[in-house]
């Protein structure tokens, strides 16, 4: 009995190293980092979508599109001055 049981430990651990192996040789692939890097970027870029409105249109944007303008900067590209109050 204690042959099996031996023999089922050994085989346990063999099966333990060969899948660390493999996950260590999978962390190790250079196009593996640039898959992670573009998933992490894509993850954040859905988790940021569309969190602006416009007030004029009620579009939504995202904050890299977004530039904020002064008043003065607005009335500069013609805009109303009643427009900003």
């Amino acid at each position: 009995m204690s042959k099996l049981i031996n023999h089922f430990i050994i085989a346990l651990r063999e099966k333990t190293n060969n899948k660390q192996q493999k996950q260590t040789h999978r962390q190790s692939l250079p196009w593996q980092e640039k898959q992670k890097k573009l998933l992490k970027q894509f993850r954040n870029e859905i988790f940021n979508t569309a969190c602006i409105t416009c007030n004029c249109c009620g579009g939504l944007f995202h904050n890299h599109l977004i530039q904020k303008l002064t008043k003065e900067e607005l009335i500069a590209k013609g805009a109303d001055e009643n427009v900003y109050n």
